[in-house]
């Protein structure tokens, strides 16, 4: 009577009968207590997990099967041209700390149709060889830690690299990976950071906390209600992924982008740095979320408390604002003199990008990108509390023009820089709002690709393709692809 389906309610841990085993509490009170894992309902044949109790049958057997009895439960079947060894190895992770970190909060919160995305993809060979080999590196990184086995750790480190760069090539090709292998890969993305054990590990997730972020905006998962947005993120915390791609192939550090130049800031300096920005970017993501919640309200009875929410929402951008202003401040100190900011005339001059701000390094350069970035979002937030509550304007608030133009000049640095390292294809992570950008001089800037649509106000990009044509030469044309 261990829960089989028509004859019991039983949990398949304990055998023991309870009212209800669903996917939202797999456990009865007896297996939580002594935190046992309970997958819920099994067959005469298959459990999800092998326990005293549970039958004893073949990987093989139970992958075969997973896709009728579960589809959140299994991992799926290794690549053709895997090892029967990584294949098994693949199997073997299917255990309660894999399966919570990539599967369950993130089906119950989203819907259970993201649960499917991996039997979605079967009919594209890219997309299922490119999945194998992000959950191969996040499943051998785990084994290989516990085990303590360096050539497992390895092998993991070579999948990664190897799925680090056939992501690449899917996103800049723009039509060989769907939306939800992407978000696939990235769970398992953060996976192998988590299982790599080491001590910037979990910095490297808070770092491209915007990856996830931009997901869940740009297919609309977010919810309205305020609570459920909260938890949202505190989901989109634990899973935050890597997006924001290493410019050089041989590299396989997550946490390394571009290699900083010799004699310019310290590296303990620079973390410091990004930390403060991450924890900026988190609590601009929770104000926005509760705008769009606060927004979304029609009740006419409850007008007297969205006023009051409104301005203790006010009073956080403003708290935000002038601590990212006196962080923005801090890092001019640092850049010293190399840095030249002159207000612009017009939303854009692409062809004077190099004579009107420097950079010390790339790493400056992508700080003070988003910087600007958020505060973009920023000042556009506190624009929707001005129309309501007639607030004055604050002193670190910059035209949206002005900022769009900075984001364009980082940008063109970051470019630069890395084309005289000779990388051909480098990805930067950019939140900018696309109408921003307009034909000026003589050339122009446009966004290209099949994400190329109409974006709402704040619409966040996934992947793009910010392209210089020059009007005299139709050929010639410069392209430099960026991402969220």
């Amino acid at each position: 009577m261990g829960g089989i389906p028509g004859t019991s309610k039983g949990c398949i841990t304990c055998r023991r009968r309870k009212i209800r085993c669903d996917y939202k509490r797999p456990k009865c009170i007896r297996c939580s207590k002594s935190r046992y894992e309970c997958e819920g309902y099994g067959t005469r044949t298959v459990y999800m997990h092998r326990h005293a109790g549970s039958m004893d049958i073949s990987d093989r057997e139970n992958i075969t099967r997973a896709k009728r009895v579960s589809k959140e439960t299994t991992l799926p079947v290794a690549a053709t041209h895997f090892s029967r060894a990584e294949t098994d190895l693949c199997s073997r992770t299917r255990d309660a700390t894999l399966q919570h970190a990539l599967w369950r909060e993130f089906v119950e919160h989203c819907g259970p149709n993201w649960g499917s995305w991996d039997w979605t993809c079967h009919s594209r060979t890219a997309d299922r060889v490119l999945l194998n080999q992000a959950l191969f590196a996040a499943s051998a990184a785990y084994i290989g830690h516990r085990r303590s086995d360096q050539v497992m750790v390895s092998q993991s480190q070579v999948a990664y690299s190897v799925a680090l760069q056939r992501m690449r090539q899917s996103l800049v090709a723009f039509d060989t990976l769907k939306k939800d292998v992407l978000l696939g890969v990235c769970m398992a993305f953060q996976a192998y950071e988590m299982f790599q054990c080491t001590s910037g590990s979990i910095k490297s997730w808070a770092t491209h906390i915007g990856g996830a972020m931009s997901v869940f905006k740009s297919e609309n998962l977010l919810p309205r209600d305020g609570t459920k947005a909260l938890t949202c993120f505190k989901i989109i915390k634990r899973m935050a992924v890597i997006l924001a791609l290493i410019s050089r192939k041989s590299t396989i550090n997550p946490r390394v982008h571009i290699p900083m130049p010799q004699n310019t800031l310290s590296e303990n300096l620079l973390l410091s740095l990004q930390d403060s920005q991450t924890a900026y970017m988190c609590e601009l993501a929770r104000i926005l979320s509760t705008i769009d919640a606060a927004a979304s309200s029609k009740s006419v009875t409850r007008q007297d408390r969205r006023d009051e929410k409104s301005r203790k929402l006010q009073q956080d951008c403003v708290k935000l604002g002038y601590e990212m202003y006196a962080w923005h401040g801090q890092l001019q100190d640092l850049e010293g003199s190399n840095i030249i900011i002159v207000e612009a005339t017009k939303p854009l001059e692409c062809m004077s990008f190099q004579t009107r701000i420097m950079f010390r390094s790339p790493q400056m350069a992508h700080l003070h990108m988003h910087y600007w970035c958020a505060m973009l979002l920023l000042c556009d937030a506190m624009s929707r509390f001005r129309e309501q509550l007639f607030i004055p304007r604050q002193p670190w608030e910059i035209e949206p023009s002005i900022l769009a133009t900075m984001i364009c000049q980082s940008l063109d640095y970051l470019r630069t820089s890395s084309a005289m390292e000779g990388s051909r294809h480098v990805l930067y992570p950019l939140w900018v709002v696309s109408n921003y950008y307009s034909k000026t001089g003589g050339c122009e800037w446009t966004w290209c690709g099949d994400f190329g649509r109409k974006l709402k106000k704040n619409g966040l990009l996934i992947a793009e393709c910010l392209v210089r044509r020059d009007p005299w030469d139709g050929n010639a044309s410069t392209t430099v692809e960026v991402c969220v």
